[in-house]
């Protein structure tokens, strides 16, 4: 038998206690009530629905940190022309450097191709 998705699992389960709900209420199979069955249900349920919860979390963390980054990133490359433009800053400038930038005198030229 192959493995079953998640949602063919709770699929199952939910025809079960709905099938034990309708037709056999109030008996007993195995040692277990329909309470303590639709219970352990419950929980799988409950489980499903904090899974739900910590991805919509997670998605909105990932989005908070692109944004974040954007913006970051953007405030670098600023920050990059201002030590390029400030006429206090020697050419080329160690802090640039440290920054991870290449200066311009440092830049290997392309090739031409023949």
């Amino acid at each position: 038998m192959a493995r079953m998705s998640p949602a063919d699992k709770i699929k199952r389960l939910r025809k079960a206690l709905s099938a034990w709900e309708h037709l056999r209420p109030n008996r007993t199979y195995s040692g277990i009530t329909l309470t303590e069955f639709r219970q352990v249900v419950q929980a799988c349920l409950d489980a499903r629905a904090e899974i739900d919860e910590s991805r919509l979390r997670l998605r909105d963390a990932l989005t908070k940190r692109d944004h974040s980054d954007f913006r970051a990133l953007r405030l670098r490359k600023r920050l990059g022309f201002g030590i390029q433009g400030d006429p206090d800053e020697p050419q080329p400038s160690d802090f640039y450097v440290a920054m991870g930038y290449t200066p311009i005198e440092m830049r290997r030229r392309p090739r031409r191709r023949k």
